[in-house]
């Protein structure tokens, strides 16, 4: 099985945001911790117009299938706030990126999860890239996340889109190490 946990975004634009995790296990120890702490980490590039909270519950899904098995309450989920001193932040569509790496190979590709933080303030771009302070602190966040729990990316299952049938079951790989992107991110489109 797998635990999808889920932080929601709120500030500036139309579209709420979203980040997205993936924890093994059957009880997600340690995952509000070291998400939290991943937030905490984050808060000093993001301007004050933006806040980050766990959502109320988290999805517990079959990992081969990718079927919805079971829903949990996450029990600890403080209010973030961004502490950028600008409260300008970069334009909507751009983000934050940072790379999970792993070991795996899936149908020919590199197995690479990737977290986008939304609300970077406008101060931390310099010559058309985020500065190496931003940079630096994208990377020790993701570098906490992966080093400090049982999160894991989630290669998702590949159905047949007629009858639904599982053609490759979804598996997970454990993260080998964490990257952030100097360039400001486009999320082009979100799975379900």
């Amino acid at each position: 099985m797998v635990n999808q946990v889920t932080v929601n975004w709120t500030g500036l634009g139309k579209n709420p945001k979203q980040t997205v995790f993936h924890f093994s296990g059957g009880v997600v120890s340690g995952a509000w911790a070291a998400i939290n702490a991943w937030l905490d980490i984050l808060m000093p590039v993001v301007v004050p117009a933006y806040t980050a909270q766990l959502a109320s519950e988290y999805r517990i899904l079959d990992t081969a299938s990718g079927q919805l098995t079971g829903v949990a309450p996450v029990s600890s989920r403080p209010l973030k706030t961004g502490t950028a001193v600008l409260t300008e932040p970069v334009a909507d569509a751009t983000m934050g990126l940072i790379r999970y790496n792993t070991a795996g190979i899936v149908n020919g590709k590199r197995v690479i999860g990737r977290s986008f933080v939304p609300g970077i303030n406008v101060g931390a771009i310099e010559n058309g890239n985020f500065d190496a302070a931003t940079v630096t602190i994208l990377g020790a966040a993701g570098q906490s996340l992966a080093a400090g729990s049982q999160m894991v990316i989630w290669a998702r299952p590949l159905k047949d889109p007629v009858s639904g049938v599982v053609l490759r079951p979804g598996t997970t790989w454990d993260i080998a190490g964490a990257t952030a992107w100097d360039e400001a991110a486009v999320l082009r489109r979100r799975r379900g």
